[in-house]
This record gives C-alpha cells, sequence and structure tokens, in this order.
C-alpha cells in the first residue's frame, strides 16, 4: 500500500512539475530528475519522522491505557469493599435503632408514671386542707405531660 501511494503522489508530482510553469526554470530533463529525486529523499525522510513519532506516540497510548486499566481495577475492588463496609454499616445502624426505639420506649413508659404521679400530687395539693390558696404551677406543667420538663423551665415557673 505504501509503495502504491508513493508510486501514485510520484506520477501526480511529475503530472504537476510537467503542466506547471516550473518546467521552464529546467534546464534538461535529468536536472529535474535529480530534483524530483531529491524531493523524494526529503519526502522519505519526512514520512521516516513521522512515523518514529506515531510509533512513539503509540507506545505512550498504550502505556496510559495500561495504566488506566490498572487504575480501573483498584478502583472496582475499592467499590467492593466500600459496599461491604456499607451493608455491614446498615445492619449495625439497623441494630441500633431497633435499641433505641426498645429504650425510648421504656423511657416514655417511666416519664408517663411520672407524669401520673404528678398528676396526682397535684390533685392531692388542690384538695389539700393546708395547701396554699393558688396551686403550684410547676406541677400542674409537669403533670399536663404537653413539654419535658427541665431546670431552666422550671426556674422560670417558680
Amino acid at each position: 500500500m505504501k509503495v502504491a501511494f508513493k508510486s501514485s503522489f510520484l506520477n501526480f508530482f511529475l503530472a504537476f512539475l510537467l503542466t506547471n510553469s516550473a518546467w521552464a526554470g529546467h534546464q534538461n530533463l535529468d536536472q529535474l530528475l535529480n530534483d524530483v529525486k531529491q524531493r523524494q529523499s526529503t519526502e522519505r525522510q519526512i514520512n521516516k519522522a513521522r512515523e518514529a513519532k506515531f510509533l512513539a506516540e503509540k507506545q505512550t497510548q498504550q502505556e496510559l491505557l495500561t495504566a488506566a486499566k490498572a487504575e480501573l481495577e483498584k478502583q472496582e475492588r475499592l467499590s467492593l469493599q466500600l459496599n461491604e463496609h456499607l451493608t455491614t454499616n446498615d445492619e449495625l445502624l439497623a441494630k441500633f435503632a431497633v435499641q433505641l426505639k426498645d429504650s425510648s420506649g421504656e423511657l416514655g413508659e417511666l416519664f408517663g408514671v411520672a407524669r401520673q404521679a404528678a398528676g396526682d400530687l397535684q390533685a392531692d395539693l388542690n384538695n389539700s386542707i393546708i395547701s396554699t390558696p393558688a396551686p403550684q404551677p410547676r406541677f400542674r406543667f409537669f403533670a399536663s405531660g404537653s413539654h419535658l420538663s427541665n431546670s431552666a423551665t422550671m426556674q422560670m415557673e417558680k
């Protein structure tokens, strides 16, 4: 294929020279033949340099492809490890969610009992002979159960 391309290129080049005004600048056929050979030699050198550059770039591209494939394998292994870790964490999270639900259920029951006791205490104080005319607001607040009391809200109620 290269030989066919070169000979067709040479034929085209010769036809161009014969039809162009460049023919007028050559004094004889020997000089024209020497010019053609010189240009053919120059073209051959240019083509060899281009082929060498292409082969070097091809080798570089092959090295880059190999490195990219290795990096892809590494990332796929990492992805598998992370997926396993994620699955383990999801299972652990589900286990902790069940523990939290159980624990908060027990605390909810405990708070319900405390709320009931506060309500009973408030009723007893309201009906007591020795209690002051106005009921204690902190017990009413706690007995209502609408909010969890903390020390800051209890201080404000006093």
